[in-house]
């Protein structure tokens, strides 16, 4: 069951049974869904779209009908789209003396909610924190300007950092925090798991470079063979690999600029499982975007990274999961790029 909520003022503008839906989230907030219906219903592009069922929560794209046939498919990107807008660069000492949670508040606060442009504010958005998680690390902007749903993208994947939303008779509370959940262990080996396919860059990033911009400044951090980094170039347990080099703005950043460099580097593969939806031994619901996962493979290989993408569709039984933040596409596959 569909429901549409004005963008203006939250109200129900309708209620609808869909005939079918493909629902797509991923990491970086950019899926899109399509939900069929199959009579006109009451919406406009930026109306709100809740699936009862699935959980899902958007917001409408556009609507479009297909030729000689009375069916109306609703195209919608995932609810944090309210965001994706350009903001000036404020308030950053908070996510140092504070957090990022309180920072990203400030942010949604000052741009979307209490600006100084009543006619584009919306003021039923209630924002709150739960946690509080203080990191030494500037955003990346261009000339001060970046893009708030990017920035949530990133904070999800870098640090865990949530945000729920919920609608409420007359607001949208959204609640920021960060998650404390376990990581799930995945078997890929037993037969809840339908299929999974394995693809891994060969390139290994063992070395960051840091620039600090304000001091010119450079910091050398190594990875080792367990994972954790020394600054230490002699030591022998150091992995062989290639050499990364970034920037950050001040000497204290460095450390955190480099640990997030390695982070995202042993994410540099893509395991894609499909997943029967009333499997005995996964909870679905354990399955969401960014959610840390170790995976055991057919080859006994141990692999730690998170939920990248999930797909739902209403005509199938198997959820895909995919994890890592190595895309692959078919014409790499039939190149033998991968």
């Amino acid at each position: 069951m569909l429901y549409i909520l004005s963008k203006d003022n939250l109200e129900i503008k309708d209620i609808i049974q869909d005939s079918s839906y493909d629902i797509k989230q991923d990491i970086n907030l950019t899926g899109k869904s399509e939900f069929k219906v199959a009579e006109k219903l009451l919406a406009n592009e930026g109306d709100y779209i809740i699936h009862k069922d699935e959980g899902y929560k958007g917001i409408i794209e556009n609507i479009e009908t297909e030729k000689y046939r009375i069916t109306y498919i609703i195209h919608a990107n995932e609810i944090d789209n309210i965001f994706d807008r350009k903001v000036i660069l404020s308030n950053e000492e908070i996510i140092l003396n504070t957090g990022i949670e309180d920072f990203i508040k400030k942010t949604i606060e000052d741009n979307f909610v209490i600006s100084n442009d009543d006619l584009l504010n919306k003021t039923y958005i209630n924002v709150s924190v739960s946690t509080h998680t203080p990191i030494n690390a500037s955003i990346d902007t261009n000339d001060g300007i970046y893009n708030l749903r990017t920035y949530l993208g990133n904070v999800k994947e870098r640090y865990d950092i949530y945000l729920d939303y919920k609608f409420n008779k007359d607001t949208l509370d959204i609640i920021i925090y960060r998650s404390n959940a376990e990581v799930l262990e995945v078997d890929a080996t037993i037969e809840d798991i339908i299929t999974y396919q394995e693809f891994y860059s060969v390139d290994v990033v063992s070395k960051v470079t840091v620039l600090s911009k304000g001091t010119g400044n450079t910091f050398d951090y190594f990875l080792l063979t367990d994972r954790t980094t020394t600054t230490d170039k002699n030591n022998p347990n150091r992995a062989k690999g290639s050499i990364e080099v970034e920037t950050c703005e001040t000497d204290d950043e460095a450390y955190q600029k480099a640990l997030d460099t390695f982070k995202s580097n042993s994410y540099q593969h893509n395991i894609e499982i499909n997943l029967t939806k009333d499997s005995m031994i996964y909870d679905i619901n354990d399955f969401y975007i960014g959610r840390n996962l170790k995976i055991k493979t057919n080859d006994n290989g141990i692999y730690h990274t998170f939920v990248r993408e999930i797909n739902k569709k209403s005509n199938s039984n198997i959820y895909i999961v995919k994890c890592g933040n190595m895309k692959v596409t078919l014409i790499e596959k039939l190149k033998g790029v991968i």
